[in-house]
């Protein structure tokens, strides 16, 4: 799947399940690309890297992300249990959660 068919909600998907990309790194990436996940996947490893925090290995997953995580895969998961993920932009996202990140 190309970037330019990504919902922002499923680069979020994309983002959680990154190894390397915990809720602190998230939370900077975000903040550096006008808090749209699709920003992240689309900018270059070197803008990437100069995100307080960042360094190579996590640069290498989010470019390389189609070798790391099925896509396809995790949404027939979620489909056969009739989940949904929620991100921070989500508006069934729990508030209170929503509060947590933001302090981080």
């Amino acid at each position: 799947m190309k970037i330019e068919q990504l919902s922002e909600s499923q680069a979020s998907m994309i983002l959680n399940a990154l190894p390397k990309v915990g809720p602190v790194t998230l939370r900077r990436l975000l903040s550096a690309f006008d808090n749209d996940p699709l920003k992240i996947f689309t900018a270059s490893k070197r803008e990437l890297m100069r995100v307080d925090g960042l360094g190579q290995t996590v640069a290498d997953a989010i470019t390389g992300w189609i070798e790391k995580f099925d896509l396809q895969k995790e949404e027939e998961k979620l489909a056969a249990i009739e989940g949904e993920f929620l991100d921070l932009n989500s508006t069934d996202y729990p508030h209170c959660l929503g509060k947590f990140m933001t302090l981080l």
